[in-house]
């Protein structure tokens, strides 16, 4: 009788791995059916649609209002902003814009009437 004890599982076992089955949520069964991924249909942003949305996030146009403009959807306005990162550039303009409306008006002498405040 031996101390070293050798298993007797042949080597082709030792490196396979086992097949792992996925729950099939289609049929609600656990098979090893693998399902082909096809990526979605991308259209990209052309500069000028991108310049074109920035202006329309700076005078505050909601996602839905910005996709009538643009022929495309609410979704991907959001995601043109996002994966492009403009952010920053439309709180800029934002900011620019504010403060060229403040000038302009600390320039002017309106008085109310023209403005339309009072009728009379």
């Amino acid at each position: 009788m031996s101390l070293i004890w050798k298993p007797k599982i042949p080597a082709a076992f030792t490196r396979s791995k086992p097949k792992v089955k996925k729950y099939n949520f289609g049929s609600g069964h656990i098979t090893d059916i693998k399902v082909k991924i096809v990526p979605r249909e991308q259209m990209p942003w052309p500069e000028a649609e991108l310049l074109f949305l920035i202006e329309l996030r700076v005078l505050k146009c909601s996602y839905e209002e910005c996709g009538s403009y643009l022929n495309r959807s609410a979704n991907s306005c959001t995601g043109a902003v996002q994966t492009n990162n403009l952010y920053e550039a439309i709180s800029k303009k934002r900011k620019q814009l504010m403060e060229e409306a403040i000038n302009d008006f600390k320039r002017k002498d309106t008085t109310a009437e023209e403005a339309g405040l009072r009728q009379g």
